[in-house]
């Protein structure tokens, strides 16, 4: 009886795979406009989706480096390729409306005296179109989050110099527009389970019979 158990759960995972669970799907969108001057020389833009840490100056991060050049091409973060990914996605899915922060390194952002953090910090609920019952995703699993670099733009002068400044400064004026995609599937219900584990065995004793 086990083994045939056994075998209906294998059975169970296959078919939840056949029929789309192992397929994500888009769950939520950050789309995100941005313009400005910054002091910065480098040549790309390094953009940042943050979970700041309570109580401390720290924050738990996924970060892409683009460049004009990347101008609509889409990259993904997962548990493969971004060390912070599976402590981000369970802050994405602990039922809890967590506070989040866009940033990039061009950006000359104002801090929170009392965090050292930029602000300004909006919640999950706020920020992320299509967050489930107005808080996270709680009940889903996070299988990647995309980055879609719709827009770019970075352009550098050293005007600073005549303005008092001891050294030359490169500066940037930049702008862009992006969206992130937050992708996953429901995790499935123990009843769904049960009711495809009692298929399995109803098939497994047809093809005995």
């Amino acid at each position: 009886m086990r083994k045939k158990i056994a075998f209906a759960l294998a059975m169970v995972v296959a078919v939840l795979s056949c029929a789309g669970y192992s397929k994500a799907t888009v769950l939520g969108t950050i789309e995100y406009n941005r313009a400005g001057r910054g002091m910065s020389g480098a040549s790309d833009m390094s953009l940042s989706i943050s979970y700041p840490l309570p109580g401390d100056c720290e924050s738990i991060s996924l970060s892409w480096d683009v460049t004009s050049d990347d101008v609509g091409k889409t990259f993904f973060a997962s548990a493969g390729s971004h060390e912070n990914f599976d402590v981000f996605t369970y802050l994405l899915t602990n039922g809890t409306n967590n506070g989040l922060f866009l940033s990039d390194n061009h950006g000359m952002f104002i801090a929170n005296v009392a965090t050292g953090l930029p602000e300004p910090i909006e919640y999950e609920s706020t920020l992320i179109t299509g967050v489930q019952d107005g808080v996270d995703f709680e009940g889903y699993t996070i299988d990647s989050i995309a980055l879609t670099v719709n827009e770019l733009s970075i352009v550098y002068d050293v005007d600073i110099v005549g303005r008092g400044a001891l050294i030359p400064v490169t500066n940037s004026n930049y702008s862009y527009n992006i969206t992130y995609a937050i992708n996953g599937n429901p995790i499935p219900e123990p009843a769904t389970l049960l009711l495809f584990g009692l298929g399995s065995l109803a098939l497994l004793k047809k093809r005995k019979a």
